[in-house]
C-alpha cells in the first residue's frame, strides 16, 4: 500500500489492535519430513534445517528484531518454486519452531494465523508477519 490518506487510516486502525509487529522474508524453509536425522536419543537436528535456523538467526539480527511477548496473530506467504509444492502445515511448524526466541518466546503465544502460498519460479521465499495483538482491556483502557 502507499503511502496517503488511505495508509493512514488504515495504520491508525491497525495500531489500535496491534502493539507491535515483525516481519521478515525467508528462504524456503527444508520440508517438514527432513528437519531431524537419527532415531530415539540420537536425532538431531538435519544440516539443513540447521542452515535455516543460522539464517533466521542471521535476519532477525540484521532487522534488529525485538521478541514480542503478548499475544500474537501470524501471516506467512509462501511462495513456492512450481516444481516443489510444499506441505503448508510442515512450513508453518518449521517457520513458528524457528523464530521462538527471537520473535516471540515460545509459539504457543501464537493465538491465531494465516497462510498463503503463491507459485514464484525465480524467487521462492516465505514472507513472515508476527504482531502481538492488544488484548480487548487494553484496547478499551486506551480509549
Amino acid at each position: 500500500m502507499g503511502a496517503g490518506e488511505g495508509s493512514a487510516v488504515v495504520s491508525s486502525e491497525l495500531e489500535t489492535y496491534f502493539e507491535a509487529y515483525i516481519r521478515l522474508t525467508l528462504p524456503m524453509p527444508p520440508s517438514g519430513n527432513t528437519r531431524n536425522v537419527g532415531t530415539g536419543r540420537n536425532t538431531r537436528h538435519s544440516a539443513k534445517y540447521e542452515a535455516f535456523l543460522k539464517w533466521v538467526m542471521r535476519a532477525c539480527a540484521e532487522g534488529q528484531v525485538e521478541e514480542l511477548t503478548g499475544p500474537v496473530v501470524s501471516h506467512v506467504a509462501i511462495y513456492y518454486h512450481p516444481s516443489h509444492e510444499p506441505d503448508c502445515d510442515n512450513v508453518l511448524k518449521t517457520v513458528h519452531d524457528a523464530l521462538q526466541g527471537w520473535a516471540y518466546p515460545d509459539d504457543a503465544l501464537i493465538v491465531a494465523g494465516s497462510y498463503e502460498k503463491n507459485p514464484d519460479k525465480h524467487n521462492p521465499r516465505v514472507e513472515v508477519v508476527i504482531a502481538q495483538i492488544r488484548t480487548v482491556l487494553e484496547r478499551e483502557t486506551q480509549s
